[in-house]
């Protein structure tokens, strides 16, 4: 049995997560552990998955995960559509705002702002997406599947911190599969009102196994939940499952849910083999991502 080292107090982020590892308990025990794995990953070369839902952009992790890409310490990209729309809003100029979980919601909608949680984005930010969506469509030949789509989205724009900019450049795939689900897959069924745009939500399934079946070691960092989680961990079903994987998730186990799901679940059904290194954090995201990635680095 390891002993409790109580913890210390450092001005280096790295000796900070050392101190949480050798102490062990609680959530500081699980984000040391999860720096260590992180740092694991990056060098030993896995094949590396950052997957995370649409909120953690707007709440500012963008530039964090376009610069990992831009230091090749990411292979494979799997947000939701929110993750996409708001990227794309940040690299058009596009503002986010902080507000309050407190503010009164009926106001918001009269001076057009919509809120995220504690984050306000203005509604006249979709008006510049909207705009960008129906004349970049146009360029596009379909059908094609919906990494293929976020490839083409990336290359139309210029801003080095937009993730899929970044991920345009270094041909890192950016996977969707619920792209439908968010603005993007709205403005995408109005084009198709008078047009067509054929997207194949089937076809990155075999994009991605064809990516796996090279890989010797593949790893992940899962941020929150939901279908970017499963996604992510479905995807490697077909080669025995994960190899490594850190979750930074807020919810709970408790209800069956897969947000919430501690990662060792995945090994029941085969998408993380059995002698895989998992690690769940219970904690928000914005807080033990930017840690973990510092330390690692």
């Amino acid at each position: 049995m390891k002993k409790v080292v109580p913890l210390k107090i450092s001005k280096n982020v790295d000796e900070l997560l050392k101190s949480f590892e050798d102490c062990g308990a609680l959530g500081a025990g699980s984000v040391g552990r999860a720096n260590s794995l992180v740092k694991k990953m990056f060098d030993q070369d896995y094949f590396m998955f950052l997957s995370f839902s649409g909120h953690l952009i707007a709440a500012g992790l963008r530039n964090i995960i376009s610069d990992l890409i831009k230091q090749g310490k990411v292979d494979a990209i799997v947000t939701s559509g929110a993750g996409l729309v708001h990227d794309i809003i940040y690299a058009l100029g596009g503002a986010h705002y902080q507000g309050s979980f407190n503010e009164n919601d009926e106001e918001l909608k009269n001076k057009g702002l919509g809120r995220a949680g504690n984050v306000l984005v203005p509604t006249k930010s979709f008006e510049s997406f909207e705009e960008f969506c129906q004349k970049n469509f146009e360029k596009i030949d379909g059908p094609l599947s919906i990494q293929e789509l976020t490839h083409e989205l990336g290359s139309f724009l210029s801003d080095e911190n937009s993730f899929l900019y970044q991920a345009f450049k270094k041909k890192v795939p950016v996977y969707c599969p619920g792209f439908q689900d968010s603005m993007l897959g709205l403005q995408l069924a109005l084009y198709n009102q008078t047009k067509s745009l054929v997207v194949d939500a089937t076809k990155d399934m075999m994009h991605m196994n064809s990516l796996l079946e090279q890989a010797e070691k593949v790893g992940a960092i899962i941020l929150g939940g939901g279908i970017p989680k499963h996604y992510t961990l479905g995807a490697n079903i077909l080669r025995g499952g994960l190899d490594a994987a850190v979750n930074v998730t807020t919810s709970t186990p408790f209800d069956g849910s897969l947000s919430g799901a501690r990662l060792e679940e995945a090994k029941s059904w085969g998408k993380a083999s059995a002698k895989s290194s998992l690690i769940t954090v219970y904690a928000d995201a914005t807080i033990i991502f930017p840690l973990l990635i510092s330390g690692a680095l």
